[in-house]
């Protein structure tokens, strides 16, 4: 059973530190910390792709998909917290191939943190039209896989790509974050949709196999 849950050529990216880095300071500073309760706090990596000198989605925006990740994943006792933010070109705005997607975290992956891509868009691969986020693996190196978020992306889009993160497939669970189906009259309030128990216990085992092998670490206290 679902449990309800309670309220949370390319140009590489830039470092956070610096004096022309003010923008991606507040960010960061905007990111919520890691939900009250978390036994396990995974630190995420934001790239952003900035256009005219700003970025595609604002710090609010930023700051809900951080908070419903957290809220969705309470009761598994993970947390999120964003550890750095960097900037991406405005070159990289638009991910209309599978080879964009490779080439967007190429340099750019990190063990040890979950990087998050936010772009201005993410065309569907598979058919015509856009979609809200992939979680996606470098076809050159599957051991570097990402996430890559539109800014047309639902709010909890975030959380939704993480639960792929830690190895959970769609599925059929009405209450489940997972569930793609758009059929609402079948399902449960959209502030109760959270993990199966059966997919609670996939995120577990795939939590202790990637931290034990320091693929991604608790953020330090």
């Amino acid at each position: 059973m679902v449990a309800s849950w309670a309220a949370v050529a390319l140009v590489p990216s830039e470092a956070m530190a610096g004096p022309k880095k003010g923008p991606l300071l507040k960010l960061k500073e905007a990111m919520p910390p890691c939900a009250e309760g978390a036994e396990h706090c995974f630190g995420v990596r934001l790239h952003v792709v900035f256009k005219r000198k700003k970025p595609v989605v604002s710090a609010k925006w930023l700051a809900r998909q951080m908070n419903e990740a957290n809220a969705r994943f309470a009761d598994t006792k993970i947390g999120f917290e964003v550890v750095d933010v960097r900037r991406v070109h405005a070159g990289m705005e638009v991910m209309r191939t599978r080879k964009d997607r490779d080439r967007l975290g190429q340099g750019r992956f990190k063990r040890g943190v979950i990087d998050v891509f936010v772009v201005g868009q993410l065309d569907n691969v598979d058919a015509p039209g856009e979609i809200n986020g992939v979680h996606w693996r470098n076809r050159d190196n599957r051991q570097q896989r990402w996430i890559i978020l539109s800014k047309i992306a639902w709010h909890v889009t975030l959380a939704h790509e993480l639960g792929h993160f830690f190895g959970l497939p769609h599925s059929d669970y009405p209450g489940s974050i997972m569930n793609k189906s758009r059929k609402r009259d079948e399902r449960p309030p959209e502030d109760e949709w959270a993990f199966h128990d059966d997919e609670e216990a996939i995120i577990e085992k795939r939590r202790l196999r990637m931290t034990r092998s320091g693929y991604i670490k608790p953020v330090e206290p």
